[in-house]
């Protein structure tokens, strides 16, 4: 892997478990992430150049506290990178990462597909029930809104949540790191490592939520792959976004949050 790729997937890897000390940490690893998308610009490595853009610009977004809450941040930076490549006319003629295309899937993707789905509503069930985990932090403010409102809350979390992480991990890094190695392979692993490191604050957190995170991201990145547009990994990951979001809302009233 080229040496500007591989310290942007570094630097993605290490900002989710830098933010756990102090978001200011964000702000700091946003720079040499710029620096990468800078260099890969003026080497007209394209693919290279939109990544490090959009991963500085999230980074920025997140440590810069004022945004609120996840996936907020990361909603802005999209907004700020479109704004950004429209006004560059060598990133605005090579936007190509995939963004809703993708291939007509066969019968193994299909089955994959489902598997996954099925897996991981399965293995979150079991997390919440078994672990019954304080989703306080998560619950962040639903205990402030009217009942009413927290199944739009939900169905806006499922549906934006997947749509942004989908179009950094497995669309602008993803082809990033395809078009840098010649790769799909090392394209799927290193979006998926990357995938992993960002829950470590998730549901599952800590080291077992990187572990299947990650593994889950290798997964999602193997139907990229299969289809060639992010169709599919965003159906799979609005599928989990929808039992979590119900876990966390059934934790909380248990726990008397809500």
């Amino acid at each position: 892997m080229e040496p500007m790729a591989a310290l942007l997937l570094l630097t993605l890897v290490v900002a989710p478990f830098a933010g756990l000390a102090h978001r200011a940490w964000w702000l700091a690893l946003a720079v040499p992430a710029a620096l990468v998308g800078a260099r890969a610009a003026r080497r007209a490595s394209w693919p290279l150049a939109h990544a490090g853009l959009l991963a500085a610009l999230a980074l920025a977004a997140a440590g810069s506290g004022m945004l609120g809450p996840w996936p907020v941040p990361l909603v802005v930076a999209f907004a700020a990178y479109f704004a950004v490549v429209r006004a560059v006319p060598g990133l605005r003629a090579s936007l190509r990462w995939p963004v809703w295309r993708a291939r007509p899937p066969d019968r193994a993707t299909v089955v994959l597909f489902a598997a996954t789905v099925a897996v991981s509503a399965v293995a979150l069930v079991l997390y919440a029930w078994l672990a019954q985990p304080d989703v306080t932090e998560m619950a962040g403010d639903l205990g402030d809104l009217p009942a009413w409102s927290l199944p739009l809350v939900g169905v806006a979390f499922a549906v934006v949540n997947p749509a942004v992480e989908e179009a950094l991990y497995r669309g602008a890094l993803y082809h990033a790191l395809e078009a840098e190695t010649g790769s799909d392979a090392q394209a799927v692993i290193g979006q998926g490592i990357a995938f992993g490191a960002l829950h470590v604050a998730g549901f599952p957190g800590g080291a077992v939520g990187v572990l299947l995170a990650g593994a889950w991201g290798i997964v999602l990145g193997v139907l990229r792959a299969r289809t060639g547009g992010l169709r599919w990994s965003w159906w799979a990951h609005v599928a989990a976004n929808v039992v979590i979001y119900a876990a966390v809302v059934a934790l909380a009233a248990d726990q008397g949050i809500l």
